[in-house]
Parts: structure tokens; sequence; C-alpha cells
């Protein structure tokens, strides 16, 4: 019977063909009930005919960016809190030091001077936004990391007119922008370390849609140290209504 024999050679050598063939290759078979140009595939949920092989992964685009859209006013008469977008520690006695931004509120004065110093970055404010004012607030005692050394906790809030973008915040590189006539106002932080959560007001500042702000403390001879993290419920803020 070599006729059969041969049929069934035949057969094993095509299986072993399309065996070898990569699935998407192999599930692109003609079939009679395909429309013309169009072709028969089968391959996780696809199952029947196309015009392109559905079985191919697209190679993906690189993901863009969306725009951020900006930011809105709310509707209503109450204020809007916002925490800082970033805090820096500056040296005026080592005036050219650059430290990445931190986490929480430092201020120290010690040796007859201030010695460590913030600039604070609040960002993402309305540009309709009216009435901004500086604070800095406190949370629960179990809830809070907050130290005062010293007995004079009273800091100067200080409106800088810019920023030095692109270059190293340091005690240097925010002079040209600490020009404003007038303190903003002064805070104190003497003694609330010892007491519960609370909400403090330095005074009102200009609005824009970024502020910049340094804080001091006032007197360097009080060898002051303080220290306050910084998150929700404690450290600096601002207020602003629309």
């Amino acid at each position: 019977m070599p006729l059969i024999s041969n049929i069934f050679t035949s057969l094993a050598c095509l299986m072993a063909v399309t065996n070898a063939m990569p699935a998407s290759i192999a599930a692109r078979q003609p079939s009679n009930e395909c429309a013309t140009g169009t072709y028969f595939f089968h391959c996780g949920e696809h199952k029947g005919c196309f015009s392109k092989d559905p079985c191919i992964e697209p190679t993906p685009s690189n993901p863009s960016t969306p725009n951020k859209p900006d930011t809105e006013c709310p509707s209503g008469p109450g204020q809007t809190v916002l925490i800082p977008s970033a805090i820096y520690n500056i040296f005026p006695k080592n005036p050219n030091v650059a430290q990445a931004a931190v986490s929480g509120v430092r201020l120290e004065s010690y040796d007859g001077a201030s010695q460590v110093e913030q600039v604070v970055v609040f960002s993402g404010i309305p540009a309709e936004a009216k009435t901004c004012s500086f604070g800095w607030k406190q949370g629960e005692k179990l809830d809070r990391i907050f130290i005062v050394r010293g007995s004079d906790g009273v800091s100067d809030v200080r409106q800088l007119s810019g920023f030095p973008e692109g270059k190293d915040v340091t005690y240097n590189s925010i002079k040209p922008f600490d020009n404003a006539e007038k303190n903003v106002g002064g805070i104190d932080f003497a003694n609330w370390d010892d007491l519960d959560a609370a909400g403090h007001d330095a005074g009102g500042v200009d609005c824009a849609e970024t502020l910049y702000f340094k804080v001091s403390l006032r007197n360097g001879d009080s060898g002051t140290k303080i220290y306050l993290g910084q998150d929700e419920n404690n450290g600096f803020e601002i207020s602003y209504s629309c």
C-alpha cells in the first residue's frame, strides 16, 4: 500500500512544518470563509478574519506627559491651606553651602549669630488667589516631632521676590531676591512645643502662583534651636481665599 504510506508521510511532514512556524504565522492561513484580503487568525482573544495580524503586539509609543491643568480657585468663602512644595536650609556663616531640600523646620542660632535659616517655597497657588497669609501650625503631641531648645524662638519671615532657578539654593544665591522693604511678620516658637495642636499666623503677603520666603531666628545671641516636622498638620503653611 505505497499510496497510503505516501499520504501519511506527507501529512506528517506538513504537521512538522506547521508546528515549527511562529504562532502568528501558523495562524495566518487562508480560510474559505474569509473575504479577499483577510486571513483567519486564532490567538488569545482573537479568533476570526483580519486584514492585519492581531497576534502581534503593537510597539508601545513613548508616553507623553499630560499637561498639568491650571490650579483653579475653589468656590465658597473659606480659605484653602497649602504646605510647602520645598524647604531648603541655608547657612549665613557658610554662604555658599547648599543642601538638598529637607522635610522639616530647622532654625538655629549660636556663637552670637543666626547659623541655620530656611528658604520656603509654595507652588500651585491659583492666579486668582487673594488675601494670602503665611503661618505655621503644630499637630497633636503624639503625631509630631517638635523640639525647641532656648527661650527665644522669635523668627522673622521675609517674602522673597524670586528664586535662583537652575542654581544651588544657598545664602548667597538668594541674596538678590531678599529685597523686601519690611518683614512679613514675626513668629514665636518658644514654649509651643509643650502645648497641644494650634495654628499661628505671621501676616499677609502679596499673592502669586509661586511664593518664596526666608525664615530666620531674630536674635543671634539666643542660642536657640528649633526642629518641627513638616506635614499636613505641622510646619509652615500658606492660606488663601479667592
